[in-house]
């Protein structure tokens, strides 16, 4: 087993049972307790829990306060705001790949009401279920296991999928952005390289970040951010924010 597939196994159980021990963990996967006491600290830092004496507890229901159906409902102006923005860079029978993620979501709602006449292709069931209701767009879904926090599919098979098409524009989001390390960060290994894969086959590259992404925290480095083409926010960034993107010769919207 991948250290990635355990961190997300240990992940189900302290969403399942509320607690986990370091002890018992070790034996179930056969390794080490230093190294469950290093996948505890992992998902410490990505607020999935609390290390405590011997283990580690659910952080107030973070993560399950993090899965799809919760994301979908929350900041939800925040995030019709950056969609408003964000479709404003897509162009008539354009190639537009949609990410797993709340604000691509938004994004492809506003999409299919603006009327343009697209071709999507997305991973999430959520996105595939909007779009399936306008005529004027061309869906294409992504097939793989689906995975419930993230609302999509996810794994190798669908990255086969997914290195099979060229598009003109892709839209991701992301666990965090780090501008001084020029990095897009996610809090699961599985998840940034779906990421990276989508934006690999795109022209131009689309992060779309609420204004709390550039202070959280994520784990897994997933793509250079110098790559981007833009950086599509709902707020006035600080001075400091805006200069290094503007360093990194990224357009912000």
């Amino acid at each position: 087993m991948t250290a990635s597939a355990r961190l997300k196994e240990i992940t189900e159980q302290i969403e399942k049972l509320g607690t986990v021990q370091v002890k018992v963990l070790a034996k179930h996967y056969h390794v080490t307790e230093d190294l469950i006491r290093k996948d505890l600290r992992k998902l410490e830092q990505i607020g999935v829990a609390d290390r405590v004496y011997g283990g580690a507890e659910r952080k107030n229901n973070k993560f399950q306060n993090a899965s799809a159906p919760y994301r979908l409902e929350s900041d939800s102006v925040e995030k019709e705001s950056i969609a408003k923005k964000a479709i404003q860079l897509i162009n008539e029978m354009d190639y537009v790949y949609f990410d797993t993620s709340s604000t691509s979501y938004f994004t492809a709602v506003e999409l299919a009401k603006s009327g343009k006449q697209v071709t999507v292709i997305t991973d999430m069931l959520a996105i595939m279920k909007v779009i399936s209701e306008y005529g004027n767009i061309k869906l294409i879904g992504i097939g793989g296991d689906f995975d419930y926090y993230t609302g999509g599919v996810l794994g190798a098979s669908s990255i086969s999928q997914i290195q099979t098409f060229h598009v003109d524009i892709a839209f991701v989001s992301c666990k965090s952005i780090h501008l001084d390390k020029s990095a897009l960060l996610e809090g699961f290994v599985e998840i940034g390289h779906q990421k990276k894969a989508i934006l690999d086959i795109a022209r131009i590259k689309v992060a779309l970040l609420m204004q709390v992404k550039f202070r959280e925290t994520g784990v897994f480095q997933f793509y250079d951010a110098r790559k981007l083409d833009y950086i599509v926010t709902e707020a006035e960034l600080s001075e400091t924010e805006m200069k290094q993107i503007k360093d990194l010769k990224i357009k912000l919207v």
